[in-house]
């Protein structure tokens, strides 16, 4: 009975844990007043079938100059969530995937680097709001973090630069409580 507890207290401890609005890096190259910003764009919803298929961020000045392949950056030139649970950003480089490529969606622990934004600014940004929308195909966020609905769970937040999201932090931090669950009983 006392395995069924700790097995039923750890899969609760890291389902909890995987549940996190989509983690969103960039990285800059260029000089002042040419800036490229690449964003990176990771699933990290914990939920399989729960696919990205929606960005976009606020650059001023904005200008997408990069998308990936089965996304589209010129169907919707801004897009806002202020009538809609979100907060009245207007965001002005949008992408979202092309209806007939479905199989371009950011998948549950995959990233997606591609979406460019030139920014003339003379200083680099050192953040950038932005948003993501998933869709569940046939599943639902069990998080609250997120506005629109848990089928369609919508999330802003602050991208800031660094490298591409490691998934496997998850996987190390699993083991490691697996391992002292078995050092304890062990004891």
């Amino acid at each position: 009975m006392k395995k069924l507890f700790w097995t039923a207290g750890l899969v609760a401890v890291l389902s909890a844990l995987s549940l996190a609005a989509p983690k969103v890096t960039y990285q800059t190259t260029g000089s002042s007043g040419n800036w490229t910003l690449d964003f990176h764009v990771q699933n990290t919803l914990g939920v399989n079938n729960l696919n990205i298929y929606f960005f976009g961020v606020l650059v001023d000045p904005n200008g997408i100059v990069g998308t990936p392949g089965g996304w589209s950056g010129t169907t919707h030139p801004t897009w806002t969530f202020g009538s809609e649970g979100g907060s009245p950003t207007v965001y002005n480089d949008v992408w979202i995937i092309d209806p007939s490529k479905t199989t371009q969606t950011i998948q549950e622990g995959q990233t997606l680097s591609g979406f460019k934004v030139l920014d003339k600014a003379a200083l680099a940004p050192t953040s950038v709001q932005c948003f993501a929308v998933a869709y569940g195909f046939g599943a639902v966020y069990p998080g609250n973090d997120y506005f629109l609905s848990r089928v369609n769970p919508a999330f802003e937040e602050t991208a800031t630069p660094g490298a591409v999201p490691e998934p496997c932090t998850l996987a190390v931090l699993g083991g490691m409580c697996g391992l002292a669950a078995f050092r304890r009983r062990r004891r």
